[in-house]
């Protein structure tokens, strides 16, 4: 299959960008990284998704938190959420977190920050609603960073990466317990492979810098599909841009009534390799989907390869079949 981009849109004024939202009425939400030299501060933007102008901040970071953040360690991970993948109420949340811990805090400890999203104002920028633990995973002694999150209707999918000499990529999901995430590994990909939680072989891809992902809007059947992309950072040593696409195969219909309720993952694989010129500003693109009764997800592995052709040097816009609502946004 083939990628035609009809238009490239810039974020003006520049930041250290790393997540995107999408609401369902079109307006982009943008998360960025506290960095010095990108004069790029700790916040979730909000985005005019045509010229890319920033329109403002409707939800701010906890004082603490800016205070603290390590530079170019801010907010990767972006997501709408249901309250419920959260263990919070039937709201829907914009859900964050650091990626690495603060200044301070044990080194795996992450605070994912919530804010309900009808309360964002461009005027009067609420704080948190609810601050939810998570804790990272370790690595000859290193903690991984948090890059990506994704959301299921009763829990969160976590992408961790390290960016040392090699890579090493973990897929978990987490579900709330007392205000704590619990979590389960789904996936490990470092140079032996990708494997599942349990060590089974999926596919011996190389890995790269992993730290995008989302969930298709389209549901296959009984199964949702997942896309996970690298940022080569222009560097020829890497493997260039690459979207790998898992196919998550549900089981039974049954919805998970508990936030401890975990899946296991059926996988396919779709390796989709793109050009290393691409600046993969869009590397955490994500979509809001509309939710329905969450099935467990289960299965063995197996493995199935594509390649996909991009034309270079454009990214793909938003389809918008309304205005971005946020000239409506009221305090």
């Amino acid at each position: 299959f083939e990628i035609n981009p009809i238009r490239r849109t810039a974020l003006q004024p520049s930041a250290d960008s790393e997540g995107i939202a999408i609401e369902r009425d079109g307006t982009v939400l943008v998360s960025t990284e506290a960095h010095q030299h990108k004069g790029s501060e700790l916040s979730v933007i909000e985005v005019d998704p045509i010229t890319g102008s920033v329109l403002g901040a409707p939800f701010a970071p906890p004082q603490d938190a800016i205070t603290r953040v390590l530079d170019n360690k801010g907010f990767e991970a972006l997501t709408l959420a249901s309250g419920r993948a959260l263990g919070l109420d039937d709201q829907t949340y914009v859900a964050t977190t650091p990626e690495y811990a603060l200044n301070g805090d044990d080194e795996t400890h992450h605070d994912v920050y919530a804010w309900s999203l009808d309360e964002g104002s461009l005027t009067n920028p609420p704080l948190p609603s609810s601050t939810i633990s998570y804790t990272a995973s370790v690595l000859d002694g290193t903690p991984l960073g948090v890059v990506e999150f994704e959301a299921l209707a009763a829990s969160l999918l976590v992408l961790e990466r390290t960016f040392q000499t090699t890579n090493t990529i973990r897929l978990y999901e987490a579900a709330v317990s007392d205000g704590v995430f619990d979590k389960k590994l789904l996936i490990e990909w470092d140079v032996n492979g990708m494997r599942t939680g349990d060590g089974k072989t999926i596919s011996s891809l190389a890995v790269d810098n992993y730290e995008g992902m989302c969930l298709c809007p389209d549901i296959h059947g009984s199964e949702r599909r997942l896309i996970l992309v690298n940022d080569d950072n222009d560097n020829m040593d890497q493997i260039g841009t690459q979207f790998v696409l898992l196919a998550l195969a549900t089981g039974s219909d049954t919805v998970i009534d508990s936030n401890r309720g975990y899946a296991s993952f059926r996988l396919f694989l779709i390796v989709v390799a793109i050009g290393s010129s691409i600046a993969v500003c869009c590397a955490g693109i994500r979509y809001e989907v509309r939710r329905r009764k969450t099935p467990h997800i289960s299965g063995d592995p197996g493995v199935m390869l594509s390649n996909l052709r991009f034309d270079a040097d454009l990214v793909i816009p938003p389809r918008l079949t309304v205005p971005a609502r946020s000239m409506a946004r009221v305090p």
